[in-house]
């Protein structure tokens, strides 16, 4: 249990947690003496003082005035914390209430003095209240991070992508080492476009975790966008290598990353290389039969490229660019009925290229 945890509690949260693990332990009716017997002039005047004087009630100080009453003259460790932390709720409630002095931070740290303070003087061998009451704050950070991951990814997946943002720098504010949320946020950040933004995210989860292919894998895809072919290839690469043998449901994509690299550096046979090996893995991934098929177009493989381009088509009949470019693959072959059809579908799908493709080729066409 470190010390930034229990500071992320607000005191109420403090005070409620203590005080419900000592009701589990010494029951109710014993945590109803202690706050009757608070009930008392001398604490009365002792907070009053405090109030009149502008200052905040020390652990120290509140323990002689308990020491001067017979009810905890003998008290356990724990029947003087949950006294203690009752008579700064009193003080904190009055200042609040009166005069208006106190923020949620300082009477935090009350709280966790006096637990602490409290903590030193009991000797044990066995788990006591104090080492229950740290456990139950881990148990709670726990939940409170679970929550907050939750409801990023809720925003994430609803496309909510800058409510998920701003959720995750919620949870961020209060474990900065949340690999996963770095991650997740920096999906966010790339579907806005702020490539930058996602970069820092995805090298923050590759410092965290220098084996998270999937953030290998970000970089790479900030890199493309950015047209950093051959940067990106490099993470690419990483990534393919971090991986190996083991399974993994992204190498599908960056095998289609690589492709893509290639592509656009005009090394058309490494792209084909590539997405050959996409396309082993997920026989369905649409955009990988359309750039294998340009690629093939490119290296005047026109008939493979039909071939390529009629898969396309069958998984995305709104593909226009794939209609256009099959056209085009359909005159080189001197197929002129099926690239003027192809044209066509093209230019009603709104490519302005293919109308141009059929005043060229198609005048004649119905």
């Amino acid at each position: 249990m470190t010390l930034k945890k229990i500071k992320e509690l607000s005191f109420d949260e403090l005070c409620d947690v203590f005080g419900r693990l000592y009701v589990t332990e010494n029951g109710q009716s014993k945590f109803d003496q202690i706050i009757i017997n608070l009930n008392n002039h001398k604490i009365e005047h002792y907070v009053y003082g405090l109030m009149a004087s502008g200052r905040t009630p020390k652990c120290g100080d509140i323990r002689l005035i308990l020491n001067s009453l017979a009810y905890f003259t003998f008290a356990k460790a724990e029947t003087l914390c949950v006294a203690i932390l009752g008579i700064q709720t009193i003080w904190n409630t009055n200042v609040n209430t009166d005069f208006h002095l106190l923020c949620k931070k300082d009477t935090t740290s009350l709280g966790i003095e006096t637990i602490i303070d409290l903590h030193k003087s009991k000797v044990s061998i066995t788990k006591n209240i104090f080492d229950r009451f740290y456990e139950t704050i881990d148990g709670l950070d726990q939940f409170s991070k679970a929550l907050l991951f939750e409801v990023a990814v809720t925003k994430q997946q609803s496309r909510d992508y800058k409510g998920a943002i701003e959720e995750y720098d919620n949870l961020l504010s209060w474990h900065a080492n949340h690999e996963q949320a770095y991650f997740n946020r920096g999906l966010c950040k790339e579907l806005l476009n702020d490539y930058s933004g996602a970069f820092l995210d995805f090298d923050k989860t590759l410092k965290l975790n220098p084996r998270n292919e999937r953030a290998q894998n970000g970089i790479g895809t900030i890199l493309l966008h950015e047209k950093k072919y051959d940067d990106a290839k490099l993470y690419f690469l990483g990534t393919l290598s971090l991986l190996q043998l083991r399974f993994s449901d992204i190498k599908d994509q960056i095998n289609f990353n690589l492709g893509l690299c290639c592509f656009y550096t005009d090394s058309f046979g490494d792209a084909i290389f590539f997405l050959d090996k996409a396309l082993q893995i997920n026989t369905l991934f649409q955009e990988a039969f359309h750039i294998r098929a340009l690629s093939k177009f490119k290296k005047e493989l026109f008939l493979e490229a039909i071939q390529d381009f009629n898969r396309a088509i069958e998984i995305n009949q709104n593909d226009g660019a794939a209609y256009y470019y099959r056209g085009l693959s359909n005159i080189a072959v001197q197929n002129r009925e099926d690239a003027c059809s192809d044209f066509q579908r093209a230019t009603e799908l709104g490519e302005l290229a293919a109308f141009e493709a059929m005043v060229d080729y198609c005048f004649y066409c119905k």
